[in-house]
């Protein structure tokens, strides 16, 4: 016998698996492949379990049926005893076949009985409710268990996409694969409008549409806030400085005031005849001196006047400038 044939057979049967295992990475498929690996490990546990029953039985046909072609030898006889687990019993070939006989009857009767009720009936029943309740599970986390297949379906992707082979293909290949795989766009496409109360909208999910509208809405809540906030500070630093610069201005007049007046004190208190003899000073009229100091004082009050004036001015120039930044949007 050949060697060949045997490792032929395995490395096919071996490379189809792997196909379907391939085949259960994408989304639409991934759900029933999964419900089959599930169920066959579930099956491999189960018969772990119960493997001790079936060898229990395997043995005793081999001792009760010594002429049965299919209990001569130990192998065949475990063999034969879990395909009769599915249903292949052979009661009549086994019992009633020719040149077949059968030493202990009675014996071999009730125990033919007792794999029939123990093996056949309950341990296959109890596996189709094993994977009854495996799919039901699988169903109820089928979205989740879609997503995480899809997650590793992209990274699987992306770590074949950066690889070090394929960096080295020719640029026009690395391009296309760029363009299928990663599925780039141009700049013009980048974004797109969605219209939330629009129920002819099917690019997007529904909740997926809500929760990116709410994530807009609390967005833009929160900017408007941080302007309103950030208007109000602006208008309490302009308000405090027009008070600083009203002070100030008060200040520099009172001092400008008190500046004349001590130069006016200190000129008389140096020359108190103007630099003039006393002789020849012409004489000096009652109230001269306070219609002086009147016309200094009206002029100086004149000053102001034009100096707050022309700062109200300025004030209403950068108020207009204000109001032009807050109503943009």
């Amino acid at each position: 016998m050949n060697w060949q044939h045997h490792v032929a057979a395995v490395v096919i049967f071996l490379a189809w698996l792997e196909l379907m295992m391939l085949v259960g990475r994408f989304p639409i498929f991934g759900l029933y492949v999964q419900m089959f690996t599930t169920v066959a490990v579930n099956f491999s546990k189960f018969l772990m379990a119960y493997c001790c029953l079936l060898v229990a039985f395997g043995l005793s046909f081999c001792v009760l049926f010594p002429n049965y072609i299919a209990f001569k030898e130990i192998p065949r006889s475990l063999l034969k005893t879990i395909v009769m687990m599915a249903g292949e019993l052979e009661f009549e070939d086994i019992f009633y076949g020719e040149n077949l006989k059968i030493e202990y009857p009675a014996t071999a009767h009730g125990m033919f009985l007792a794999f029939v009720l123990l093996v056949t009936v309950i341990l296959t029943n109890l596996l189709v409710g094993l994977a009854v309740s495996d799919i039901q599970g699988l169903q109820q986390s089928a979205g989740l268990d879609r997503l995480s297949r899809q997650a590793e379906l992209i990274s699987r992707l992306e770590s074949l996409m950066f690889s070090r082979l394929l960096r080295k293909a020719p640029i026009r290949i690395w391009a296309i694969f760029q363009k299928i795989a990663l599925l780039k766009t141009s700049r013009c496409r980048l974004h797109f409008r969605v219209k939330p109360n629009d129920p002819r909208e099917k690019r997007i999910p529904r909740e997926l549409i809500t929760s990116i509208y709410k994530l807009v809405a609390e967005r833009r809540e929160r900017n408007q806030s941080i302007k309103r906030r950030r208007t109000y500070r602006n208008m309490q630093t302009f308000n405090r400085f027009l008070l600083d610069d009203a002070d100030d201005d008060g200040a520099v007049t009172l001092r400008r005031k008190h500046f004349k007046t001590v130069n006016k004190k200190r000129t008389i208190s140096e020359h108190p005849h103007g630099g003039m003899r006393p002789d020849t000073m012409p004489p000096v009229m009652p109230g001269a001196r306070i219609s002086n100091t009147n016309a200094g004082a009206l002029k100086t009050l004149e000053d102001n006047q034009k100096a707050i004036l022309k700062r109200l001015d300025e004030l209403g120039k950068d108020l207009d400038i204000l109001k032009g930044r807050i109503k943009k949007p």
